[in-house]
C-alpha cells in the first residue's frame, strides 16, 4: 500500500498586517510552507513564486528521490535571484522554507527560516525544524536561556533564508521513515509567535478532523493578536490504493488547460474575460505542449489560466498569496528552461516586462543565437605590393638638439619599461601575500581521507600552491550522509567563522546519524 497525506490547511492576515506574504501548499504527496519578507513589494512574490514553483513535486516516480527536493528549492531560489535581476524595486525579498515530500515509504524534510514542522507519531510529540534566527544561535551556543529568548528584541532576526541574499544557501536537509498514522503540521511564525506549543500539542492529539485543528489554531492566533500573518497546514499519513496513484511521468493537463493556452483567454469568476500577455511556462507534461504550435518567432500563448487549471489536475490546497499570484491576471515570469523550471507565477503590483522567447526556446530546445543580417563584405580588388619605403633621412638632417631629444627620449623608455615591470612584480607579490593571509582566517567544511573535517583557508588552489589545510577532522565518515549532503561536503561548505564551521558540523553529524 502507498503513503499520502489527507490534508488541510488556512491561511489569514493576521490583525496588524495591511497584506499576507506567507503562502502554502498542501497536496496527496507534497506540502510546503513559505513566509515572506522584503517589504511592500518583495514578501508576497518570494512565497508565491517559491511555493508555486515547488507545486509540481506533489506527485511520485522521481528518479532522485533523496535529493530532488532540495534540488528543487536550490533552483527556486535561483529563480528569485534571477528575478531580482530583472526588476532591482525587488531587492532585498526573500522567504523562509519548510517542506515534506513523500518518497514511497520516506518522507523528506527541507528547511531553512523559522517556519516550522511539528511530528506526532507513535504517541511522541517532537518539533522537527530547527529555527534559524539570531536569538536560536545565541541559544545553541549557551550565551542566552530559552525562557528569555521569547523576549528577546532580535528573535525575529533570520540568519538563513531562501532569496536576495545568498546564491546557494544552506538547507536542513534529513528523511524519516514515513508510517500510516503520523501526523504533521507546518506552520509560519505567525502561529508560534502567539500559540505555545503545548496547544499545539493538544490540538494535535485531538481526534478533531484537521479542518477544525487548521481552524482552531488560526483562530487562536487571531484571538491572541496576530501581530504577523499566520499559515496552518495539517496532514495525516494514510494509506491510498495503487490504482488511484499517477507517476509524475503521466500527470496529464487538464483539456481545459491545454484549450485556455491554445486562445490565451481566461474567464474569471466574475465572468470578465481577460486576455494575457505574459510569458507563463506551467508546463507538466511536454508532449501535453507539442500540441500548441505558433508560428515560428511566436510566444506559446500560456496564461494564468494554464497555471491554475493545471493545478487543478491534482487534489490540493494553496493558501496565501499564492492564490492571488495563481488567479491574478498580472503574473509576471522570467521564462526559463522547461525542465529546470516547471511552474513560477509570481505576484506583483505592476507585472514586469516580458522577456521574449520563441517556442522552441521555451521548449528548452536551444539552437543557436539567432543573428542579424549582415550584408556580405564586399570584394576587393588585389593590389600589387607597395615598392620599398625609400630611405629619406638624408633629406630630413637633424640638428645637434633634435639628436640630444630623440635619445633622451630613448633613454626614458629604456628605464620605464624595467621600473614598471619591476613595481608590477612587486604589486603582484603583495597582493598574493595579503590574500593568502586572509585566507588563513576562512573556514569551510570538506572532505578529507574519506571524513568530514574543518579546513582553514578556502577549497581552491593556485596551480600547485593549496589554499587551505585540515583544522580538525570531525570522525563523521562521509559515506554515512545523504547523497545531497555528500555533494555539497566534496564541494565545500563555506563557514562565516569557526563556530559557524562547528554548528555545520554539528548538523552533519545528525544527519549522519538519521532523524526518527
Amino acid at each position: 500500500m502507498s503513503l499520502v497525506f489527507r490534508f488541510a490547511a488556512r491561511s489569514d492576515d493576521g490583525v496588524v498586517r495591511s497584506k499576507n506574504d506567507d503562502s502554502g501548499y498542501a497536496g496527496r504527496y507534497f506540502a510546503v510552507v513559505a513566509d515572506g519578507m522584503g517589504g511592500h513589494a518583495g514578501g508576497d512574490v518570494a512565497s508565491a513564486s517559491t511555493v508555486l514553483d515547488l507545486a509540481h513535486l506533489d506527485t511520485r516516480g522521481f528518479a532522485e528521490p533523496d535529493t530532488v527536493l532540495p534540488d528543487e528549492i536550490q533552483t527556486a531560489n535561483a529563480f528569485l535571484n534571477k528575478l531580482v535581476k530583472t526588476n532591482p524595486k525587488l531587492a532585498g525579498m526573500g522567504t523562509t522554507i519548510t517542506a515534506i515530500l513523500i518518497t514511497g515509504d520516506k518522507l523528506q524534510f527541507a528547511h531553512i527560516g523559522d517556519s516550522r514542522a511539528y511530528r506526532l507519531k507513535k504517541g511522541r510529540f517532537r518539533q522537527v525544524s530547527h529555527d534559524h534566527t539570531f536569538v536560536q544561535r545565541l541559544v545553541d551556543e549557551g550565551r542566552l536561556d530559552p525562557e528569555a529568548a521569547e523576549y528577546h528584541p532580535h528573535k525575529n532576526v533570520l540568519m538563513r533564508v531562501l532569496g536576495d541574499v545568498d546564491a546557494s544557501p544552506e538547507l536542513d536537509i534529513t528523511s524519516f521513515p514515513l508510517e500510516a498514522g503520523e501526523r504533521w503540521l507546518l506552520c509560519s511564525d505567525g502561529l508560534n509567535a502567539v500559540v505555545s506549543d503545548r496547544l499545539i500539542e493538544q490540538k494535535l492529539r485531538s481526534g478533531d478532523p484537521l479542518e477544525k485543528i487548521v481552524d482552531d489554531l488560526v483562530d487562536l492566533t487571531l484571538e491572541g493578536g496576530a501581530p504577523d500573518n499566520v499559515t496552518v497546514i495539517a496532514l495525516d499519513v494514510v494509506t491510498a490504493e495503487e490504482e488511484h496513484l499517477i507517476t509524475s511521468d503521466e500527470v496529464p493537463l487538464s483539456e481545459e488547460a491545454v484549450a485556455a493556452a491554445s486562445t490565451g483567454d481566461f474567464t474569471n469568476p466574475e465572468g470578465n474575460q481577460r486576455t494575457m500577455e505574459l510569458d507563463v511556462i506551467p508546463v507538466v507534461n511536454r508532449s501535453a505542449l507539442e500540441g500548441l504550435s505558433p508560428e515560428e518567432g511566436e510566444l506559446s500563448p500560456l496564461s494564468a489560466a494554464m497555471v491554475e487549471r493545471t493545478l487543478g489536475v491534482r487534489p490540493h490546497k494553496l493558501v496565501g498569496a499564492a492564490v492571488a499570484a495563481a488567479e491574478t491576471g498580472t503574473i509576471p515570469v522570467v521564462p526559463r528552461n522547461v525542465d529546470e523550471h516547471p511552474m513560477a507565477a509570481l505576484l506583483t503590483g505592476q507585472p514586469l516586462k516580458p522577456v521574449r522567447h520563441t517556442y522552441s526556446e521555451m521548449l528548452g530546445e536551444h539552437g543557436e543565437t539567432p543573428r542579424t543580417h549582415q550584408p556580405p563584405a564586399p570584394e576587393t580588388v588585389e593590389t600589387s605590393p607597395e615598392p620599398p619605403e625609400e630611405d629619406n633621412s638624408s633629406e630630413y638632417p637633424l640638428d645637434e638638439d633634435d639628436l640630444d631629444a630623440v635619445q633622451a627620449t630613448r633613454r626614458r623608455r629604456a628605464w620605464f619599461l624595467p621600473t614598471f615591470v619591476s613595481l608590477l612584480v612587486v604589486l603582484v607579490a603583495v597582493v598574493t601575500f595579503l590574500g593568502y593571509v586572509w585566507t588563513q582566517t576562512q573556514y569551510y567544511v570538506g572532505e578529507d581521507n574519506g571524513e568530514v573535517a574543518i579546513f582553514t583557508g578556502v577549497s581552491q588552489s593556485l596551480g600547485p600552491i593549496t589554499l587551505s589545510e585540515v583544522d580538525e577532522h570531525t570522525g563523521i565518515p562521509l559515506e554515512d550522509l545523504p547523497r545531497y549532503d555528500r555533494n555539497r561536503v566534496e564541494s565545500g561548505i563555506f563557514a562565516e567563522n569557526r563556530a559557524h564551521a562547528e554548528q555545520i558540523v554539528e548538523n552533519l553529524e545528525q544527519i549522519a546519524g538519521g532523524g526518527n
